[in-house]
């Protein structure tokens, strides 16, 4: 199992906690350096992501498309694939912000809006307008109330292990979930399935208005 860890402030600002530890054994793998954009690849609308001061801000400036900002971890590599692993992700939104952490995914779209077409999405979001809350697993295991401030620094724990997804927010579990043998999707989420190969993470700068 791969340990990774991601330090963020979602949706308006996603961001780095430089003082986290995530463990003492040295064999946690760092996805974001603080500094810059080093090791990522926007699949479109490349300046709604920034970094400064150690914070990665994602704000969309794309009216038309979804932007999603993919791990690569070398300039101008393939997207990295993670099959099975435990990412801790140290977050806060601003109010009414909205954003997600995708895994298993790659850069294949499912519409016109270039909303990712396959994996999972762990939701990030303080907005009224959207009943899925953060922990949420998208479309699959929704949260109606977030046991978290996220306007507040949280963890946010995404462990996959075979076919089940467990997340943790500032610890506690709310989700734990296996994926059955032959999982039942709508025609619009049929790509919303594990990859036996893994897949990519990226990190959703979901409108202009978050």
């Amino acid at each position: 199992m791969r340990r990774i860890a991601l330090s963020l402030f979602f949706a308006v600002a996603l961001c780095a906690a430089p003082n986290v530890a995530f463990a003492a054994d040295g064999e946690w793998q760092t996805l974001f350096n603080g500094k810059d954009l080093s090791g990522w690849r926007a699949n479109t609308a490349p300046d709604s992501y920034a970094v400064s001061e150690g914070v990665l801000t994602l704000h969309n400036t794309s009216k038309e498309f979804r932007s999603h900002l993919f791990y690569v971890g070398e300039p101008g590599g393939d997207l990295v694939k993670f099959k099975n692993f435990d990412l801790r992700i140290v977050c806060k939104g601003a109010p009414s912000s909205n954003s997600g952490i995708f895994f298993h995914t790659d850069l294949a779209e499912r519409d016109g809006k270039k909303h990712l077409g396959s994996g999972y999405e762990i939701q990030l979001n303080s907005a009224a307008r959207d009943g899925r809350k953060t922990g949420s697993l998208y479309a699959i295991a929704d949260i109606g109330t977030s046991s978290i401030d996220d306007t507040e620094w949280f963890e946010l724990r995404i462990l996959v292990e075979g076919k089940r997804i467990r997340v943790y927010l500032g610890g506690e579990q709310c989700v734990d979930y296996t994926e059955p043998e032959n999982p039942e999707r709508p025609e619009n989420r049929k790509g919303r399935l594990l990859n036996p190969e893994g897949g990519a993470i990226a990190l959703q700068a979901h409108d202009p208005d978050s």
